[in-house]
Order: structure tokens, then sequence, then C-alpha cells
């Protein structure tokens, strides 16, 4: 059971339009849930009934979903299946309206509570003092890893870096907490003292605009490329192959799903000390303060210099995951 659509047109997030991706996980799924229309909910809950699970697996990122999750944990509870809930973030990244009740309202409905950082799971002992919570890591998504067949060579001709220059990426939505504003401040400093072209690569949930601005007044057009698109999985591994540096140069922070992508990848990581960031680079990579360009910059200019070692590789992480969901 999969969302039709989580977040409504006029926002942002409900403008990205359906994934396009050609490489998917191969997953039956039947998408007609929408958290803002409760007869799609009443259809799920039918669909459901015809097959009654033992375990209900919901994953939670968003109070926009607290009601619609609500609803099937407890319709499938009274069918005596278990509720676990896998909790990306106890609050979202962004106020919105309720929260805290909304969350507390859907995730009482479940058995059991699996987050995937540290932080995370002590916010939901703070917010349900009662509840079984557990921590397992972020596994790396199977279906971002290198295809056969797969090359470099469209996103090489896109990026268009001089020869022999170190392509620094940032991957993934640009939101104000991402700190991509902060990354972009450092950049004259990283140019001063290395050969490197910044790529930003994800949709961006403010105005481009604004970032080609401050870019072209810090006098580093010719080396930040941003591409505003959602980047599709089969075409992940090829930018990544490419790069000599990630960085995350979040503000705030859970935890991200693109430090266990970069491990797998044998990628290096810059990351920011908030949330579980520090926690997944294990003392790999460089951990360097938020909010801070200047920092910031010494450590990528560090790292170009002398490659850091890429995060580890956790292991059996997705049996660790079964276990979890399996264990009553």
């Amino acid at each position: 059971m999969a969302y039709r659509r989580t977040y409504p047109v006029f926002a942002r997030a409900g403008r990205q339009g359906a994934d396009s991706s050609a490489q998917q996980e191969d997953v039956p799924s039947d998408s007609r849930l929408v958290p803002w229309l409760p007869w799609t909910w009443v259809g799920a809950a039918s669909l459901i009934r015809r097959e009654p699970p033992d375990v209900l697996v919901v994953q939670w990122w968003h109070p926009i979903t607290a009601l619609s999750s609500w609803y099937l944990a407890r319709r499938v509870r009274r069918a005596g299946a278990r509720v676990v809930y896998v909790c990306h973030n106890a609050w979202p990244h962004e106020g919105f309206p309720f929260a805290r009740a909304l969350t507390r309202l859907a995730l009482r409905a479940g058995h059991s509570l699996l987050a995937l950082s540290d932080p995370v799971a002590s916010e939901l002992r703070q917010l349900l003092p009662t509840a079984t919570v557990s921590v397992i890591p972020h596994p790396v998504v199977t279906v971002l890893e290198p295809a056969a067949g797969s090359s470099p060579d469209s996103w090489r001709r896109r990026i268009d870096a001089a020869p022999g220059a170190k392509i620094v990426l940032c991957f993934g939505n640009v939101r104000p907490y991402k700190g991509v504003r902060d990354l972009i401040e450092a950049f004259p400093r990283v140019r001063a003292s290395a050969d490197a072209v910044l790529v930003v690569a994800g949709t961006f949930f403010e105005p481009i605009g604004e970032y080609r601005a401050r870019i072209d007044e810090l006098g580093v057009a010719d080396s930040v490329r941003l591409f505003d698109e959602y980047v599709p999985n089969e075409d992940v591994a090829p930018l990544f192959e490419l790069a000599d540096l990630v960085v995350l140069p979040y503000r705030s922070a859970s935890q991200s799903g693109v430090i266990p992508l970069a491990a797998a990848l044998r990628k290096p990581v810059v990351a920011t000390s908030v949330g579980g960031l520090p926690d997944a680079l294990a003392g790999s990579g460089k951990v360097v303060p938020p909010e801070n360009p200047e920092a910031l910059a010494a450590a990528i200019v560090e790292a170009l210099d002398e490659t850091p070692l890429p995060p580890p590789v956790e292991q059996d992480l997705w049996t660790r995951w079964c276990d979890a969901v399996l264990s009553p």
C-alpha cells in the first residue's frame, strides 16, 4: 500500500510529480492513499482486510500523514495485526500546525517504533515515554546502487568541468534546513585553494533565482552547477561516481540517506555536527559546526587535498530490519 500523493499541489513538494525512474524496486504496491482524502483511507482499509497482514509497517516522516496512518493502524490492530512505525523523523523539518498532537496520535497506534538514529529515538521517547523504541541505522536503498552498464558520461557532459577539477557534490532536495546557502557561501574560500566545481543536484524548495543571484555576487558562477530536478534512481550512482567529495552542510538533521549511499559507493563525506550525521560517519570523513562557512570551506579543502576514509558500510542492516519488524 502506497500513497498516490503525499503533498498538495500548491506545496513545493507536491509539484515534484510522480517518480519517473525507470529503475525501481520490484515490489508490487497499490497506490491509492491520499493523506487528506478520508475515502481513500477507507478504500485502503477494505483492500487490506481482504488479505489481513500479520504486521503493518508504516513509514513515518511528517504529520501530514498522521490521520491516515492512525486510521489504518487502528483498523489492522482490530484484526490482530502488529503495527510498526519506521520513524525517519520525530518532528517535521519545517513548522506544521498541531505537529506534536498529530504525531502523538499516530504513533500511539503502533506497537513499536523503529528510529533511524539515536537523536530521533531520544525525541520519540520524550514524546511517548511508554513507547517501545528501537534504533537501526538507515540502510542503503539497493535500487540506487550501480546498475550494469551505467555510465557517468551524461553527467560529465552536463557538469562540463575542466579536466582535473575536483567535483564536490551536494545531493538531495534543497530545503532551508539542508544548509546549501552555507555551502555556497563557503565556496569562494574553497576556490581560492582548490580547483573544484560544486554540483548541487535535487529539487529546490526555495526560489532557485535567489541562489543564482548570490552565486553571481560571490563571483563563483563558473564553479557552481545547480540542477533543480528530481534525479531518477538510475542516474544517482553515475553522478556519485564522478564526485570526489560528498558534502552535507545541514543546519539541522535527524539522519540522512545520503551517508549510507556515499558509504556504499565509497565516497568521502564532509558533514555538519547535527542530528545523527556524526554517528553515521563513525569517525570517517570530516565533521564541522553547522552554519559556519569558514569551517566548512576549510574541511572541504582539506578533504580534497588528502582524501579521508568513506563512511563504513554496516553489514546485514536489511536482515536486522527484517528481524526488528517481524519480532513480536
